[in-house]
Parts: structure tokens; sequence; C-alpha cells
């Protein structure tokens, strides 16, 4: 039985986030105030303050187990220290955050929702998650944030132990631009750093937040060191790229009438060869054009069943381009033979 909890902020609503490692269950989300001007479109779920349950563990990552141990561990340290300090209240405590850093397509979203469900299901602490996409704030007034911030700190509070997961933090509290207003840039990042690192923060909550690097916060974030640990995700590797694809490749045969051809099998270590460099999104992708072309293929060839072949990946590699080399204008150059002495 899956317990679905609600906080009494707006309306009550369901949906489903589907992730390029992970795949989560519905989680019940309450919709916190953001501008209606926004308009990104991300395909990861919108701005809510979400509080989770029973995660779905049945779906893991690939590749990724050190980092997701190192942040475990970090955050039930930090706990741990909290608890050993609970007897001095002189003391100052600062309030324990990790920032994992990821290009977009790394996955990073996927690993902080995964730190948060094993410190749910760890006894050590039986963590309460709350989860928060911060890309539909980005155009938000600075009063609102800082009432958000105040709210979602609340939340928190009455739940500890609490992981609160801030999401694309760099969308909402980015650097300051060049030849732009920068004032609410900065505004929001000195509210941000009152609410979450104040003299004495209260115990039992971390954050975990998430962006593409530190040089995409705000410098006031940095110089205030409110995060005290740092993650960097890279791009799978060869084994990870070979357990992701096959872990994709088996989701979605599973939800759908297409099989494999048993006499001819799938290398996936090839695959993983010729996918060098992809980040989880690009297989993903990548998987997705492969069945495409293996329905198109047996569509031709008057196949009741369709059957998915490794050739359906060579001709799906045709013309893709990976995430980081999208919207990439690659300069050609004009220069001529005949302009540096040689035959024409």
């Amino acid at each position: 039985m899956e317990l679905q909890i609600g906080i009494s902020l707006g309306k009550l609503t369901f949906g489903t986030f589907h992730a390029p490692w992970l795949i989560y269950p519905s989680l019940a989300s309450v919709p916190v105030p953001h501008s209606q001007d926004n308009n990104d479109d991300s395909e990861i779920m919108s701005s809510s303050l979400t509080t989770n349950s029973a995660l779905d563990s049945q779906h893991g990552l690939a590749g990724v187990d050190d980092i997701l141990n190192q942040g475990r561990h970090y955050i039930l340290r930090a706990f741990a220290t909290q608890d050993e300090g609970a007897n001095a209240p002189a003391a100052k405590s600062r309030m324990p955050a990790l920032l994992v850093c990821g290009a977009a397509g790394s996955g990073r979203t996927s690993v902080a929702k995964e730190i948060a469900r094993q410190l749910e299901a760890d006894p050590a602490v039986y963590a309460h998650a709350v989860y928060l996409d911060l890309s539909k704030n980005s155009e938000d007034r600075v009063a609102t944030m800082r009432s958000n911030f105040k709210t979602w700190l609340s939340v928190a509070t009455w739940h500890r132990p609490t992981i609160l997961v801030l999401d694309n933090l760099d969308r909402a509290i980015g650097p300051e631009v060049e030849h732009a207003d920068s004032t609410r840039a900065k505004q929001i990042a000195e509210v941000f750093v009152s609410v979450f690192a104040p003299p004495r923060a209260p115990t039992g909550v971390a954050i975990l937040a998430t962006c593409q690097s530190q040089s995409t916060l705000h410098p006031l974030l940095s110089s205030s060191h409110i995060f005290s640990s740092r993650l960097a995700l890279k791009a799978p590797n060869k084994d990870a790229r070979r357990d992701i694809l096959a872990r994709l490749i088996e989701d979605r045969l599973a939800s759908s009438d297409m099989s494999r051809d048993p006499e001819n099998s799938i290398n996936f270590t090839s695959l993983a060869t010729q996918t060098d460099g992809y980040s989880a999104t690009d297989l993903r992708d990548l998987v997705g054009r492969a069945i495409h072309q293996a329905v198109v293929r047996s569509s031709r060839d008057k196949v009741k069943r369709p059957i998915l072949i490794l050739e359906d990946f060579t001709a799906a590699h045709v013309n893709f381009t990976p995430l980081s080399l999208r919207d990439v204008k690659l300069q050609k150059s004009e220069v001529q033979w005949s302009d540096i002495g040689g035959w024409s």
C-alpha cells in the first residue's frame, strides 16, 4: 500500500516522473506558486513540493554506485554529528548541504532522488524526502521566493529528519549576467543564504541540491560556504553504458509487443563502445530511435510482431546528434587549397 501525503498549500495533483536512469512511480505533489510567464519545455516535472513515500527501488542506477554511497554517507554522518551535539545548545550549527553537479542529461536528478530514496529506507534514519524542482521558479519575484524558501524549510523541519531536494537550483539562483539587471539574482541569493544558512540552523534537515556546475550558481552561494560537499557527475563509462542500454532495452521490450531475435542477440558491449561520450539521455534517445527503426522495418517487411536487432541501432546512429552537441554550430573553413599555393 502506498501512502500519499499532501500538504495544505494547494490542490493535490498526481504525476509520474520519467528519468533517464531511474523510473519512479506516481508521487503526491502539491504545486508551489510560480511565474506564469515561464515557458520551459523541459520534460522534468513542474515545480512542486513533493513528499515521497515508498519510492520504487526496482529500477536501479548504473555506474554511479560510488556517487550514491558518498552522498548517502555524507548525510548520515551529518545527522549523526548533529545528534552528538544536541546537548550543546550554545554551539552554532550549519545545515548539512550537498551539491550534485552534472551537465544536461547526466542524470543528476535521478542520482539526487535515489540518494533520498535510500535514506528513506535506511533504518538508521528513515528520513522523509521533500522534492522540489526550481526550474519553474526562474522568473519568480524576490518576495515569492522568500515565501517559498520559508515554507519549504518549515515543511522539512516538521517532518525531520528530512532530505530537502532542491533540483535545478541554478535555474532559480543563477549567476549575474552582464548587460542585465543583476539586482534580482543577488537579492534571491541573499534570501536563500539568510533562510538556509542562519547562525543556528534547525537540526535534522539536510539539503540535497542539483545544478549543472558551481559556475552556474550565484557566486554568493559559493562564498557563503553553504554547500560543504560536492559530487560531480561525468558521462557514464563503457561498463555503465552497457548496463544502461541493457536496462533500457529490457524495459522497453517488457512494455511492448516487440521482442529480440534469439538467433541474433544484441551485443551490448559493442553498443557501449559505439556510444563513447554519450550521456544517459543520449542512450535513452538512441534506444527510442532504434525501436522506431525496428517498427518501420517490420512494417515494411509485413512482420506481425516487430523484432529488435543490432542493425536497428546502426540505422538509429545515422544523423543522431548527442545532447552535448545539439545547437552547436561547427565552423567550416573557407580557405581553399589554391589560397595557400597549392594546385587548384
